[in-house]
């Protein structure tokens, strides 16, 4: 049996001929005489917006949707009409609301191998991270047992996306879990665990690292699926060097491979996860009054001067 919401979807957007969000949908529906009368409800946009979800969710590629960005959705059927503009073509991959990290297996080094490199505590060179990774001296472990192994140092990207002189920031929102490093604080670094899925057999995804880091960007400021292609396989994200934080404070130590990405000029970042809060654009060099309301690696990382370096390192290859 037919979903009435999702015919009714359809019906405006072969009309429209563009992607709109769930509460356009049934504005256009009742300015154009198409809401069947025995559809009711005091939120039908939220209603809307669940169904799209779940049937792109449930049948995928073989939805009659897709969506266009955070929130937005369109018909497939147009994919492939040469009348649409390609900005309409854009496929956007939604995350789930919370990383099901109990699920996944981590990414981690024993942190004992490190504790020899760090000149200032902090920092760990990136070539060191590479040959502890060729060598084999890693493992990808249960979330639960990095959690509780004081021994395990689990690894999570951390991409600095910078445009001319400025890098984007934002702030960790409140479907970041409690137990990540960096939660509530200003931030530079979009990033997560690694995980095993993150492995690709495709490109040198640095045991996940770079992959992670990728899918990041999709997920947190909507970076297109081209875009994200071209990163992944033509290696637009440069690792640079690892910062270790939580050790002598009160959360898990944490290994983030600081990578840099430059944001293409045609490509504007938005909000796409609920996790991310005060999205903007700040100056490498002044980035604020103070440091404090940024998080551990963030505030380390312009101290240290690193952020200016990194940029001029990426603009210079």
């Amino acid at each position: 049996m037919a979903d009435a919401y999702l015919t009714l979807a359809e019906k405006v957007l072969v009309a429209v001929r563009q992607p709109l969000k769930a509460r356009a949908i049934i504005e256009a529906a009742y300015l154009n005489e198409l809401f069947p009368w025995h559809l009711r409800g005091p939120r039908q946009d939220r209603t809307l917006h669940a169904r799209l979800s779940v049937d792109i969710s449930r049948n995928k590629e073989n939805s009659l949707f897709y969506r266009n960005g955070p929130g937005k959705f369109f018909l497939r059927k147009f994919l492939y009409d040469a009348e649409i503009p390609p900005v309409f073509k854009n496929i956007y991959t939604a995350r789930p609301r919370q990383k099901d990290l109990a699920k996944e297996r981590i990414l981690a080094f024993r942190a004992a191998i490190f504790s020899d490199v760090r000149r200032d505590g902090v920092t760990v060179p990136i070539s060191r991270i590479i040959d502890a990774l060729q060598e084999g001296r890693y493992s990808y472990e249960n979330y639960s047992r990095v959690q509780g192994d004081n021994n395990l140092l689990p690894v999570r990207s951390f991409v600095i996306v910078h445009q001319g002189d400025e890098v984007l920031s934002f702030r960790r929102g409140s479907f970041f879990p409690l137990s990540d490093p960096l939660y509530g604080a200003r931030s530079i670094g979009f990033g997560s665990e690694v995980t095993a899925d993150n492995r690709d057999l495709l490109f040198d995804s640095l045991f996940g690292i770079l992959a992670s880091g990728v899918e990041e960007l999709t997920y947190s400021i909507g970076l297109p699926h081209h875009h994200a292609r071209d990163a992944r396989y033509n290696n637009r994200l440069h690792p640079f060097v690892g910062i270790i934080t939580g050790s002598g404070n009160r959360r898990r130590p944490a290994l983030h491979v600081v990578m840099t990405y430059r944001c293409p000029e045609i490509f504007s970042p938005v909000k796409a996860a609920l996790s991310v809060n005060e999205l903007r654009w700040i100056d490498a060099a002044n980035p604020a009054n103070t440091l404090d309301d940024f998080d551990d690696a963030s505030a380390f990382l312009f101290e240290q001067d690193y952020v200016r370096d990194m940029i001029r390192v990426c603009e210079a290859s």
